[in-house]
């Protein structure tokens, strides 16, 4: 975990320490900036040190002095391809991953990215021909922004290094707003703020002072994996696989801690590390005071089990908290962002911190081994489809909804997602809003055909081969997880100084869940069955996790009666953004039900009230704070 940041101006850039400093908490270690002798060209690195703590400062140069590189992540095959370096007739002065990849560059080129195994995003200055190369790893691990404009290039890990010390306010991008509405996230290659892009997952961007080129370098599935001829194999190549993504991922120069819940994905983690490969990691769980949401009782059981020392890190009622502490928090995303399960992670990193620099994740377990109920329940109810009609479906749930009004919200977005063609059919159980309903509440935008529509109808016939399931979980790999989830625990996360690797993210488990049949994941009864199968071996049935809880915090009553008053006053006060940009009967709904707890369950899960309060509560602090115009 580090920061980089980076610019090309003719004009130089009188802001950049300052960009610099804004991004100090990404690497506490140390700060460096650079600049040529007429300061056109400006790099800067906050570091995190990790591996080869004495050496490894950037920006980094090669030993003729024409290539300097930043860089945040880890490559995971340094060595590998270190010892291949060397047979070329490279010689290296540090034992860090840095120097492999900036030699690996001068070899291979762009090349270079086929070879790496690893999260990263870095920046390469070549001063001969005074030109940039920039590239972000396959799935969106680590973040990257650019703006590119009027021969200027301007690139850091974090937004606010970007929209610093700007004369004039940014205009909003309303089409990313929407995505955001649709999503609770912006798009993965874009931001709320025109003109101002994130590089997409898989791509690497080219720079001089003619212009600039943006290439995708990886796709997932690309690299074709065999499928395992039955289940039995599947399990034992998956095993194998993370095992040796593991061994990889425990290489560092400081201690790990590792996240544990009761779930699947760390369960399994901690037992191959313990069971397979002798290694014990601290295990930290984050506990609530309400049972559906609290996993730390089966934690701390499955951590006894599996003998590794293990903390408990209580998740406490908002009432300990200043307003502005909570606000500052969100903030932590230069983005608007929908997932309040941010505010546990800030927490869990926070604690860990204390103790360790690294820590393993399980992120990327559901999305490759076929975790999510969504897929099951799509595929359920698609089966139900072929029999009732969307009228039918309609009347069932207006009808069940005053009784069964979970169950009722489900047959409607069934209703919706009928007559749709894939891969629009599955937006009715993937999105926060449908498409049409965040157009009501942004009124100022008005476009037609919808952009996202138009979007999820394009991913379409670019995989029209594959199947239902696999094309499901693309949808996830390429949007959610970058979007979402992987931005979730690298913005929080870093705000402590703290690193986190997701081993499911590995490169050959990326490629080799690509290749496994939907039969081999998922069935009408059970979930993520090689990963239950694996687990099997190493833990009782008692303690095997019966269902997915998610990592999810009841914020309704996480929060205080006082800060769900302070909400609504922010939303709907006289300087409120949001108020001037969205539908305020809408907006006054929403809070009416969410301040007075009478929420109506015809129209909404508890689920869904918060976090639609919860995105407006991110959406009014970024717009604040960006200080963005329409």
């Amino acid at each position: 975990m580090c920061g980089i940041v980076g610019s090309y101006s003719e004009q130089g850039d009188g802001l950049f320490l300052d960009r610099l400093e804004s991004i100090r908490h990404r690497g506490p270690d140390d700060q460096i900036a650079w600049q040529n002798e007429i300061k056109t060209v400006q790099l800067g690195h906050a570091r995190l040190a990790i591996i080869d703590l004495a050496n490894g400062a950037q920006p980094m140069w090669d030993e003729t002095q024409r290539y300097a590189l930043i860089f945040n992540g880890e490559i995971y095959n340094f060595r590998e391809l270190r010892t291949e370096l060397l047979g070329k007739g490279f010689s290296f002065q540090t034992e860090s991953d840095s120097e492999v990849l900036l030699n690996g560059y001068i070899y291979w080129g762009k090349d270079v990215l086929r070879k790496l195994r690893g999260m990263f995003a870095f920046g390469i200055f070549d001063k001969r021909e005074n030109s940039f190369f920039l590239a972000r790893d396959h799935v969106g691990i680590k973040p990257l922004y650019y703006e590119v404009a009027d021969k200027k290039l301007l690139f850091s890990s974090e937004l606010k290094a970007l929209y610093l010390g700007r004369k004039q306010s940014p205009r909003l991008d309303l089409e990313s707003l929407h995505h955001y509405l649709v999503f609770g996230f912006t798009p993965v290659d874009r931001t709320t703020l025109l003109g101002i892009n994130e590089l997409p997952p898989g791509h690497y961007l080219e720079f001089n002072s003619k212009g600039h080129r943006l290439e995708r370098f990886w796709r997932w599935g690309e690299t074709q994996h065999p499928t395992p001829r039955n289940f039995e194999v599947a399990c034992e190549e998956a095993e194998e696989i993370l095992l040796q993504e593991l061994k990889e991922h425990l290489v560092s120069d400081v201690s790990i801690g590792m996240f544990l819940s009761a779930g699947i994905d760390s369960s399994l983690l901690a037992a191959l590390l313990t069971k397979k490969l002798g290694v014990t990691l601290e295990g930290f769980t984050v506990s609530f005071g309400e049972k559906d949401y609290d996993e730390s009782a089966r934690a701390k059981e499955i951590a006894r089990h599996l003998g590794i020392p293990h903390r408990i890190i209580p998740m406490h009622s908002s009432s300990q908290l200043h307003f502005s502490e909570l606000c500052e928090r969100i903030s932590q995303f230069d983005l608007p962002f929908a997932d309040s399960s941010a505010l546990p992670v800030w927490e869990v990193s926070a604690a860990i911190r204390k103790y360790h620099k690294v820590v393993l994740g399980g992120d990327g377990g559901d999305e490759i081994f076929g975790g999510y109920s969504r897929f099951q329940n799509f595929q359920r109810l698609q089966k139900i489809s072929k029999y009732l009609s969307p009228f039918i479906l309609k009347t069932a749930s207006k009808y069940l909804s005053p009784i069964r009004p979970e169950f009722s919200r489900q047959l409607h977005k069934l209703s919706l997602s009928i007559p749709l063609e894939w891969p629009k059919s599955v937006l009715p159980f993937v999105a926060y809003m449908q498409p049409d309903e965040a157009l009501a509440w942004l009124p100022t935008f008005q476009r037609s055909p919808d952009p996202i529509l138009q979007f999820y109808a394009s991913l379409g016939k670019t995989f029209s081969s594959e199947d239902f399931d696999l094309r499901f979980r693309r949808l996830t790999i390429e949007r959610s997880l970058p979007g979402d989830y992987l931005r979730k625990v690298d913005v929080m996360s870093a705000r402590h100084g703290l690193e986190i690797r997701v081993p499911y993210l590995g490169k050959r488990i990326l490629e080799f869940g690509h290749s496994l049949p939907s039969r081999y994941l998922h069935d009408s009864k059970e979930n993520k069955k090689i990963s239950r199968a694996i687990l099997s071996k190493y833990l009782p049935d008692q303690l095997m996790p019966k269902g997915k809880m998610g990592f999810g915090i009841p914020l309704d009553n996480f929060l205080s009666s006082e800060h769900k008053q302070q909400i609504g006053e922010l939303l709907l006060g006289k300087d409120s953004k949001v108020v001037n940009l969205l539908n305020k009967v809408y907006l006054d709904n929403l809070l009416t039900q969410f301040i007075s707890g009478k929420r109506k369950a015809n129209e909404l899960s508890r689920f869904s009230l918060y976090q639609r309060v919860y995105m407006l509560w991110s959406l009014e602090i970024h717009l604040r704070k960006v200080g963005a115009s329409t």
